[in-house]
């Protein structure tokens, strides 16, 4: 990218727009979507010409067709319902129109918390103001404070079939407000345009896979939905027809997104259980509410606590850096850098150490590590950054997060990241640090405790599964450690004599760990030396790991030949997908290139994304039936945590356990559940997830 520091506002955004980057207004910030990480000098340009920035893309908005004038040259009408007998009235008449519905809300902080900027995203602070039905000519904008979200006018809505766009926000702040769904079939388009959009020959198309409304209408239907009224002031007592007709539009185009979606929805592919993709995470939105609403209680005390600590631990390291070295400021890269030159010189190491891509040698921590042990003190720049990052990330920010209950309501978004595994924000509860002095803060509620229970090597078993590969099926069939079977064929011993307790078995078993998850990456030498150091602390030469992946494909026969042939598929298709139906085209990356590593790795990581969707879909329901004071709290990766009544552990243990290997079983029929799930119960997560 061009050094957008030296352009104006119009040629940053000129820029932005040419390298495939939507930018849009965000109250008064800027947001970017994009399906590659924007360029560091565009991200400086934006910073330094905001406010310019944000003139012009509202002077072009002024300039967009208005949703009064878009509603009457699309033909559909707009009617504001404010009163309990129109109510009836209207709603029966649409619904007689059309078997599924749209259906978007717009909210607004309650009056006391005016001052708060987020409060109209916050179940607990906002006010659902708007409530808008619509068919594909017709929408209902029902006003709130006239006809409440109680009123029986208003039942039938639930009783049927739903559409909208991030319609978990919607059917999130619904439910907190007393609507009950029951089991009204939901439709999230924008769980739809990242399955079925994304494959437009533009690599460059603007949007991400979860593209917002304005884009997915876009590209679907051809219409550009003006913003003008997205930042509107909705807690006013009257609104303007301009707002009526810019709150309609939303309902009605999800209603017709669904339309344009039939004929992709006709033609997936089923999973083996004979479950759709698109079905199994539209399932998943009503279990995902109630798991953000449910949120998990925090120690505040304890956690405030583990921040001063944090904090004075990050002082003290920068003071012993500064004295022993003399750095005087450890987080200026520069400085270190400096620092760093002159030791690897001295090492002799200057040449082959990683670099930036502005050619500087990296100071990051997970290249400092190969220093241990050689350079003394490089643990203190390595332990500075971890610190750091807990006091920053993990303190006082996720105090600030905690609602007036005491409880972290995250948000869990379906399908947010590449492979179609979940994404968390605000805070991101997916990036819980395993220390267990963080974890022992996520504590049950008095006369509760904490169920824990997750996959064991859940990707390995995908790969086991998907690959065929007879030595590690079996391995999993008999309830064996695929590490050390891995670490002993490496060694050249059976297994019966490969011992733990034998030191160089042990190292073995360890490099063999790093191995088999690497190789579920797509790792080549490289990239194992890589992953191997930075993930398990395990160093390993060029040579060692071209042996290990070569023994390792020696063992795994079926793996090595699923991996040949994969490569060669997605290579001639020109796309990757899952078993579950998740199917990913090479043009939807940076440059439209095709990547062996990808190959590899996504139909594993989103396989297993699609078994972890539908634990949760599952537990839920089995909550509801057998253990309906339980509570579904957190979903971490391969992890799940409900919060659940004292004495009644091992019945929520017992549910753990069957659903997780049911979910299992549904994607892969044929694969071993020997020792596949493990439960734990405890006070708090740590504990929890310790037994």
């Amino acid at each position: 990218a061009p050094d957008a520091l030296n352009l104006g506002a119009a040629e940053i955004l000129e820029t932005a727009h040419a390298a495939g980057i939507h930018v849009e207004i965000d109250g008064n910030d800027l947001l970017l979507e994009s399906l590659a990480t924007p360029p560091p000098a565009l991200i400086d340009g934006m910073r330094r010409y905001k406010p310019e920035i944000i003139a012009l893309l509202r002077s072009a908005e002024k300039e967009q067709e208005s949703s009064s004038d878009l509603s009457r040259r699309l033909g559909v009408e707009v009617v504001l319902v404010g009163d309990e007998a129109t109510a009836e009235r209207e709603i029966a008449a649409l619904l007689a129109q059309a078997a599924v519905i749209g259906l978007d809300i717009e909210t607004t902080p309650r009056r006391e918390h005016l001052a708060d900027a987020e409060a109209a995203l916050d179940p607990l602070k906002a006010e659902v103001r708007l409530l808008q039905i619509a068919t594909e000519s017709k929408a209902l904008v029902l006003d709130l404070r006239k006809v409440h979200l109680s009123s029986p006018a208003l039942m039938p809505i639930w009783r049927g079939a739903l559409v909208g766009h991030n319609l978990s926000f919607d059917i999130k702040m619904l439910m907190a407000n007393g609507v009950d769904f029951g089991d009204t079939e939901i439709i999230d388009t924008i769980l739809l345009s990242g399955l079925f959009l994304r494959g437009e020959p533009d690599n460059r198309r603007e949007g991400t896979r979860r593209p917002s409304l304005a884009i997915v209408v876009k590209e679907a239907i051809g219409v550009t939905p003006p913003k003008q009224m997205q930042q509107s002031d909705w807690g006013r007592d009257e609104l303007t027809g301009e707002q009526i007709a810019y709150a309609a539009l939303d309902a009605v185009m999800a209603r017709r997104l669904r339309t344009h979606f039939q004929s992709e929805l006709e033609n997936q592919r089923s999973a083996p259980d004979g479950v759709t993709l698109s079905t199994r995470l539209n399932k998943a939105i009503l279990p995902i509410a109630r798991m953000e609403l449910a949120g998990v209680l925090l120690d505040t005390e304890a956690l405030a606590r583990l921040d001063a600590g944090w904090r004075f631990e990050t002082a003290r390291l920068r003071k012993e850096i500064t004295t022993r070295f003399g750095v005087e400021n450890p987080r200026s890269a520069l400085q270190v850098e400096a620092w760093l030159r002159r030791e690897l010189c001295r090492l002799g190491k200057d040449r082959e150490w990683p670099r930036t891509q502005a050619k500087k040698l990296s100071t990051q921590a997970e290249h400092l590590k190969r220093l241990i042990g050689e350079l003394p003190g490089v643990e203190l720049f390595v332990e500075l950054p971890r610190v750091q990052q807990l006091a920053s990330n993990f303190g006082q920010k996720l105090l600030d997060r905690v609602g007036s209950d005491g409880r972290l309501h995250g948000c869990f978004q379906l399908a947010g990241a590449k492979s179609g595994r979940f994404t968390s924000s605000k805070p991101n509860l997916q990036n819980i640090p395993r220390a267990q002095e963080l974890r022992s803060a996520f504590i049950a509620a008095p006369g509760c405790s904490l169920v824990c229970a997750d996959y064991s090597q859940l990707e390995l078993r995908v790969m086991a599964a998907i690959s065929g590969d007879p030595v590690m099926t079996e391995a999993y069939r008999e309830g064996r450690d695929l590490h050390a079977i891995t670490a002993a064929r490496m060694l050249g011993v059976a297994i019966e004599e490969f011992d733990p307790a034998n030191p160089a078995h042990a190292d073995a078993r360890k490099k063999a760990k790093a191995v088999n998850f690497g190789i579920i990456f797509g790792s080549g030498a490289n990239g194992l030396r890589e992953f191997a150091r930075d993930a398990y602390g395990v160093m390993l030469t060029a040579q060692e790991a071209n042996d290990m992946i070569r023994r390792f494909l020696r063992a795994y026969k079926g793996v090595g030949n699923w991996m040949d042939n994969q490569v060669m598929r997605g290579h001639r298709l020109g796309f990757v997908e899952t078993i579950g139906g998740r199917r990913h085209r090479f043009l939807w990356e940076a440059g439209g290139k095709f990547s062996p590593n990808l190959a590899l790795n996504l139909p594993i990581q989103g396989t297993a994304a699609e078994i972890a969707v539908e634990a949760v879909i599952r537990i839920d329901a089995r909550l509801f039936r057998d253990l309906s004071p339980g509570k579904q709290i957190l979903q971490v990766h391969d992890e799940f945590v409900l919060e659940v009544p004292h004495g009644s552990e091992d019945l929520a243990k017992r549910i753990l356990v069957e659903e997780m290997t049911a979910a299992f079983s549904a994607l892969l029929p044929d694969a071993p559940v020997t020792g596949l799930v493990d439960a734990h119960a405890g006070p708090n997560w740590a504990a929890a997830k310790g037994g």
